[in-house]
């Protein structure tokens, strides 16, 4: 987990409590605010954004994003099993598109995110959906320890590509944010496997190398989902 502390600046007429981040942020009036060459997160009537030097506009997800992501028979669907309305534990949250999507689609889920910028981004959004999920700020691998989850969703940063173009804007925050967890992903499979009630779903790019054999797949056009049964639970159907 990152131990920078950012400042969250703040506007006036915003009608949440602002001492609720105080332990994780130097929490400021957005009229304090001055250049900035850092991370930092702007809080308006708009939600929570992440920001970083001079981009004004930032990085952030919206509940319409969530809504309009929020497709029963979307291939993310499909690999969860939402028709038996499964726990689900997001255990690389991130943005949280597709944890909250799938909460919109009738899951129970869990949001699990290590780095406290992208947590509170996480905490926002959830809040202005109106969703009732668990959004936690702890280390995903301790977490799938003592789950109790029949899918653990799994959505790691994809693998560098060699091409000299760079990312884009939210990849590349991600990647400036997110130290190392210290697993790879065919380990973060296995542990997830051992703890799952059903399944576990691995998202990837269509065109990246399995990590270790699937059972079976859900392909997109431009990404893919390997989904693993469970080491000791009963499948229950897509």
């Amino acid at each position: 987990m990152s131990d920078a502390r950012i400042r969250l600046y703040y506007n006036d007429d915003v009608d949440i409590d602002i001492t609720c981040y105080a332990p994780w942020f130097d929490v400021m009036p957005a009229s304090e605010s001055s250049a900035e060459k850092a991370f930092y997160l702007r809080l308006s009537r708009g939600g929570l954004t992440l920001h970083r030097g001079d981009d004004r506009r930032g990085i952030g997800v919206t509940p319409s994003e969530i809504k309009r992501r929020a497709v029963r028979g979307s291939t993310l669907a499909r690999a969860v099993g939402v028709r038996s309305t499964p726990v689900v534990l997001d255990v690389m949250a991130g943005l949280g598109r597709d944890g909250l999507a799938l909460a919109h689609m009738g899951c129970r889920v869990t949001l699990v995110e290590r780095v406290p910028a992208l947590w509170a981004l996480l905490k926002n959004l959830t809040a202005r959906l109106g969703s009732d999920c668990d959004v936690r700020l702890d280390d995903g691998w301790k977490v799938v320890g003592r789950a109790s989850a029949d899918v653990i969703y799994l959505d790691p940063m994809y693998p560098v590509r060699g091409k000299r173009a760079l990312p884009g804007k939210e990849l590349q925050y991600l990647r400036a944010l997110a130290a190392p967890s210290g697993h790879g992903v065919a380990e973060w499979v296995e542990h997830a496997r051992r703890h799952a009630r059903q399944r576990v779903v691995l998202k990837r790019r269509a065109a990246d190398a399995v990590v270790t054999e699937p059972d079976w797949q859900i392909r997109g056009r431009q990404v893919r989902y390997d989904i693993y049964r469970a080491g000791g639970g009963a499948f229950n159907g897509a």
